[in-house]
């Protein structure tokens, strides 16, 4: 409760991250970035309706989060965009038209996925290549500082090229 308190104040004083996403979680819900490892091994995505509605952020173009199945499909991750960094929705929207293909997700969507760095949550900007590895190597090939990822709930760093 005290990191969601502390979620609210800081939204309040950094008015540049527009539709914070801290402001919709229901009080008592734990924020995502709570040390809370789910147990699910499935497919599906790895954080819950309630955590999604925490950590909602709209980029300023207007584009939402997509929700990906963690089901081993390669992505080529464009860019790392932290939730307290400044201008969060524009920097959103400016990673996403680097890019027409690109698309973001919630912080730990899937569990290979990095959640945060320094204890604040990271929005993942990619491509979704879904089976294809050899269109994702080629495309990797071509985005220099792009980082390729399997989605699974499964902690690993496997990067497929």
């Amino acid at each position: 409760m005290v990191r969601f308190l502390a979620a609210i104040a800081l939204c309040a004083a950094v008015p540049a991250l527009g539709a914070c996403a801290a402001e919709t979680a229901a009080p008592g819900i734990e924020p995502m970035f709570a040390d809370v490892e789910p147990e699910s091994s499935d497919t599906s995505p790895d954080i819950s309706a309630e955590q999604q509605r925490a950590f909602f952020v709209r980029a300023s173009d207007g584009t939402e989060p997509s929700s990906p199945q963690c089901d081993g499909r390669g992505v080529l991750i464009l860019a790392s965009v932290q939730l307290w960094a400044d201008e969060v929705p524009d920097r959103l929207a400016r990673e996403l038209a680097a890019d027409p293909r690109a698309e973001f997700t919630y912080p730990g969507q899937c569990r290979s996925l990095r959640d945060r760095d320094n204890g604040d949550p990271i929005y993942p900007v990619y491509i979704d290549f879904g089976n294809d590895i050899d269109a994702l190597c080629d495309a990797a090939a071509s985005h220099p500082g792009g980082t390729t990822r399997l989605l699974r709930n499964v902690y690993d760093d496997v990067m497929p090229c």
